[in-house]
């Protein structure tokens, strides 16, 4: 991948993150909302990291082989809180996600909703910085990457 194209994806992962956000604070009715744009800012920021180091993952099982992928670069920078937290997202996020948008589970509640956006508040910071980092670039070259 270009640098263009890891800061699309850094861009992304922290737009999908200010969603998340801006549907917690309006108070969303439907909490699989704001949970699934955590979700995806995580994963997206996982892209994002493994696209900086010239690695991908993409087809079946995409999102569990980014999370692992990622969780694994994060052990070798000895990132060791990040990689247990992006575990845990692999373990115990996705696994909600998945019941929510695909089985049409009420597996949200405000408990699951807050624990998934705490994660992806620490975890896409670290992701997206380190993909930055990899490629010589920097947050403060693309402004403030939609955030509100």
């Amino acid at each position: 991948m270009t640098d263009r194209e890891v800061i699309a994806e850094v861009r992304l992962a922290h737009r999908h993150l200010a969603e998340a956000e801006w549907f917690v604070r309006i108070g969303h009715p439907i909490l699989e909302s704001p949970f699934a744009r955590a979700y995806d800012a995580v994963v997206v920021a996982a892209n994002a990291l493994l696209a900086a180091y010239g690695d991908s993952a993409a087809g079946e099982g995409g999102h569990e082989q980014a999370l692992r992928a990622a969780a694994a670069m994060l052990h070798a920078l000895g990132e060791q809180d990040a990689e247990r937290a992006l575990l845990e997202v692999r373990d115990t996020v996705r696994p909600v996600r998945h019941a929510a948008q695909y089985e049409h589970d009420d597996a949200v509640d405000h408990t699951v909703l807050e624990h998934g956006m705490t994660l992806a508040r620490g975890l896409v910071p670290v992701l997206t910085d380190e993909a930055l980092a990899r490629r010589q670039l920097s947050r403060q070259d693309f402004g403030s990457f939609g955030l509100v």
